[in-house]
């Protein structure tokens, strides 16, 4: 379950750079909190998909989830469910 260390670590790497505070344009826990398990959820349907046995490498997690909302991610036109199997 790397839910847990995954949000650890980020809601520190937010805190650190002062992009925590939802008022002020941050990202708060409860959207973190979705943005990491509709990850995990994409991630885990992506490996069972493919037919490989899902990693739980935590730097490598850490690396994707930051590609993924940094990088990939589109926030104009996609939308986070994490209902069922969550989808975008």
């Amino acid at each position: 379950p790397p839910l847990r260390p995954l949000t650890i670590v980020l809601k520190y790497f937010m805190k650190s750079r002062a992009i925590n505070v939802p008022y002020q344009g941050g990202v708060g826990s409860f959207m973190l909190q979705m943005m990491i398990v509709s990850f995990l959820q994409h991630r885990e349907r992506e490996e069972y998909n493919a037919g490989r046995q899902s990693m739980l490498n935590l730097g490598a997690l850490l690396l994707e989830f930051f590609e993924l909302y940094g990088i990939d991610f589109n926030y104009v036109t996609t939308g986070i469910s994490v209902r069922s199997d969550g989808f975008y």
